[in-house]
């Protein structure tokens, strides 16, 4: 399996990965010695636990839906863009995340957290 498949893979089933990989396709375009080392530790997480999944328990607080988001106001130095992330939960157990990086240049922590909910819907 190539890295990249590998990394594809993890993005969608590794909630863990979501941020690692988000950055690393950054990068696909001009990688530099940096990002090729990250994703070399990416891929050794992604062999290592590849035997690790999700697992359903029963729960006696099944019945609401939970979701958790934050966001990260102007973290990527280059582009200063936001990135908002989020969890769906039903009792302790994870339906969904998401890792995704927002479209505008918000100006404040405020307008970053609430484009982030937002805008992901």
């Amino acid at each position: 399996m190539r890295n990249e498949d590998l990394v594809q893979s993890g993005a969608q089933v590794k909630a863990d990965c979501q941020f690692s990989i988000r950055e690393l396709t950054k990068a696909v375009k001009e990688p530099t010695v940096g990002d090729m080392q990250a994703l070399a530790r990416l891929t050794r997480y992604l062999i290592q636990t590849k035997s690790h999944g999700i697992r359903f328990e029963p729960d006696e607080n099944s019945e609401f839906l939970d979701c958790f988001s934050d966001t990260d106001w102007g973290n990527c130095g280059r582009t200063r863009k936001s990135t908002a992330c989020g969890v769906f939960k039903v009792g302790k157990n994870v339906l969904a995340s998401y890792c995704r990086g927002l479209a505008m240049i918000c100006l404040s922590s405020g307008e970053a957290e609430f484009n982030g909910r937002v805008c992901q819907q």
